[in-house]
């Protein structure tokens, strides 16, 4: 690419963009060391489409498109862009789409070391279906008309609360990812899972999006990877130590019952103990980074009650709960969370079990994070329950 501007070809061109696109997923996603953050071509290219006001509208595929009455050719008002540009149009727009999702996702699941500004997808024009997207001819496009009348994505998140949303057939993968990316932008919760596609694939996603919204990420990973994060130490103790406080007054403060954050966990860990093998098979790295953000709230969260934060120099009142040889199923573990039975769960070393499930499942890859996480689960496992983490 860098040769073609130097050879004064056009630098923006449809394809090159997607191929960005293509190779930034890569490298984020399938790399053997994961990169902090995202590719300066990356931004370059996301900041391009931000700012592309042409398309911007938020006119539907189906508002556009006709067909001459005995021909399958495309047929457009006069006052309409030339088809070429029409679908130059279509897939800009689509692609800012996309690399919105990507950019959330990355931002909302892999958090950075410092926030930056970032464009808010509430006021994207909402996508057309993956159907009439991939369709072959503009007579199959048109048989796809989608029955919803959302214009912007805002809309569609107003219309599927739970409490407001229709009877109507759930939104396809694309569609699904899009809504959950803009929901963390409000209220995640708001948004009904019902109305996402079923797959365990994008429910996973939707819940490490919901988990997110309630737990500070950062600081849990610092801690369970003493003071390593996604495959970078941190700069300083001071940090280090800040993080520590912030991850005790979090699992402090949000209790051990009732939490919305276990809830989330339980809900992550019990979606992929029931997944179908079938679909184990296909585990992407979102879907594994879920199931081990969930294992770790649960650790925090027992060690916590396994280690009350005492004043200096007072004894404690009570004896400790002692971890027994007793080893409590993976299954039996999370009925007992949901219940408020830690005491249960922290003398029959439930947690660490569910830590041991985890760290199987999800290695075996050779992603730099995952290989991260493999490592910080099997430390967890040999000394989580000793005292001095935070």
């Amino acid at each position: 690419m860098p040769q073609r501007v130097q050879d004064g070809y056009e630098s923006n061109r449809i394809d090159d963009m997607q191929a960005v696109f293509l190779v930034e997923v890569y490298t984020q996603y399938m790399n053997r060391r994961t990169p902090p953050s995202l590719s300066n071509r990356f931004k370059i290219l996301y900041h391009t489409l931000s700012c592309d006001a042409s398309i911007g509208s938020a006119i539907p595929l189906e508002g556009i498109l006709g067909l001459h009455p005995q021909t399958e050719e495309l047929s457009l008002p006069p006052e309409w862009m030339p088809l070429s540009e029409l679908l130059k149009f279509l897939q800009k727009r689509r692609l800012r789409a996309v690399c919105y999702v990507f950019e959330s996702q990355k931002r909302n699941l892999f958090p950075p070391s410092r926030d930056y500004d970032c464009l808010s997808g509430l006021d994207l024009p909402f996508v057309c279906s993956t159907d009439v997207w991939d369709s072959a001819t503009p007579a199959e496009m048109l048989q796809w008309r989608d029955t919803a009348d959302f214009a912007y994505v805002s809309e569609v998140l107003n219309g599927t609360s739970p409490m407001s949303s229709p009877t109507s057939e759930p939104f396809d993968t694309f569609r699904s990812a899009l809504l959950v990316a803009a929901a963390k932008e409000t209220e995640p919760s708001l948004l009904d899972s019902a109305r996402l596609e079923q797959t365990s694939s994008t429910q996973l996603l939707y819940l490490a999006n919901l988990l997110s919204h309630y737990t500070p990420l950062r600081p849990l990973l610092a801690v369970a990877g003493e003071t390593w994060v996604m495959g970078e130490k941190l700069a300083t103790n001071d940090e280090y130590q800040s993080l520590r406080a912030q991850l005790r007054a979090w699992t402090t403060e949000q209790g051990h019952t009732d939490s919305a954050a276990i809830n989330t966990a339980l809900r992550i860990l019990r979606l992929e103990l029931n997944r179908p093998p079938a679909e184990a098979q296909t585990f992407t790295l979102i879907e594994q980074w879920a199931i081990y953000l969930a294992a770790l709230v649960l650790w925090a969260t027992g060690y916590t009650i396994q280690h009350p934060k005492r004043d200096p120099g007072i004894l404690p009142s009570h004896k400790e709960p002692t971890l027994g040889e007793v080893r409590i199923p993976v299954h039996s573990t999370l009925n007992a969370i949901e219940q408020g039975k830690w005491k249960e769960v922290v003398k029959g070393n439930g947690v660490m079990e569910a830590l041991k499930d985890v760290r199987i499942k999800i290695n075996g890859s050779s992603n730099g994070l995952l290989v991260e996480a493999v490592l910080v689960l099997g430390k967890l496992v040999d000394r989580g329950a000793e005292e001095g983490w935070f």
